[in-house]
Parts: structure tokens; sequence; C-alpha cells
């Protein structure tokens, strides 16, 4: 029983730490993306007012 148990938790484990990674992934590409075009981040931000520096 303890050995099922383990190796679920185990998968279960690996499988939300790969969530993580890649959406750790995500947001970093999200960041350089927005760090390359700064000139779209002028048009971006206005459409998204918790962009603002205030809220960051």
């Amino acid at each position: 029983m303890a050995r099922g148990c383990l190796c679920c938790l185990k998968y279960t484990m690996f499988l939300f730490n790969l969530i993580f990674w890649l959406c750790g992934c995500g947001l970093l590409g999200v960041g350089i993306w927005l760090s390359v075009s700064q000139g779209n981040f002028a048009t971006f931000s206005p459409s998204f007012p918790s962009l603002s520096a205030a809220n960051l």
C-alpha cells in the first residue's frame, strides 16, 4: 500500500513541477518579448491598466 502511494505521490509531484516549469518559461518568454519590443509595450499597456508602473 505504501509503495503505491509513494509512486502516485512521485508522479503527482513531477506533474506539478512540470506545470510550474512551463508556466515559468511562459512568463520568462513574455518578459523577454516585452523587453525586446518596447515600442509595442506603449500600445500594449493601455489595454491592461494593471500593467502601469504604480501597480507593478
